[in-house]
């Protein structure tokens, strides 16, 4: 059950990367045609590229740590060997926690202000607070792949191997 969904669940994120990306692609290849082919440009393009463009960094960062491509100072990890490589990278997963729980939390208060203010975008008219949510959500969604591989790496693995 826990596979199914995880699968599902990567499926989507990574579907949902490939059509931000698309959309946002073909939206300012759009505005490129409209400005120098028609001379008229199209005032909703740019804002939904923005959009796009926030919402796909940020759900990236999940993705990116699902592919184990985040950057990281191995330095000291490529030295170390058996369990105290996994402590030392298990502690840097604590740490990264750490920072994605203060993202997450000031996050929520901040979409909570903006979403409180009512205030919309001046092209799409799109709730602002739905472009600020990003952050919260993908700092959840990075802590969830993170807790994971913690779990993995504590209790799966006993050959020193870091998942």
């Amino acid at each position: 059950m826990y596979k199914k969904f995880v699968n599902i669940y990567d499926y989507f994120e990574e579907i949902f990367l490939v059509l931000c990306i698309f959309i946002m692609i073909v939206v300012i290849f759009l505005q490129v045609i409209m400005r120098y082919g028609f001379n008229n440009s199209l005032s909703w393009s740019e804002e939904l590229a923005r959009f796009l463009f926030v919402w796909a960094s940020w759900i990236g960062i999940s993705f990116g740590q699902k592919k184990g491509q985040h950057i990281k100072i191995t330095l000291l990890n490529d030295k170390l060997k058996g369990k105290v490589k996994v402590f030392a990278v298990i502690l840097g997963d604590v740490l990264t926690l750490v920072i994605l729980a203060v993202l997450l939390i000031k996050g929520v208060e901040i979409t909570a202000k903006i979403a409180y203010m009512g205030s919309v975008t001046s092209a799409l008219k799109i709730p602002k607070w739905t472009m600020y949510a990003s952050v919260p959500i993908s700092c959840f969604l990075m802590s969830v792949r993170i807790i994971k591989d913690m779990v993995i790496n504590i209790f799966v693995k006993d050959s020193g191997e870091v998942a």
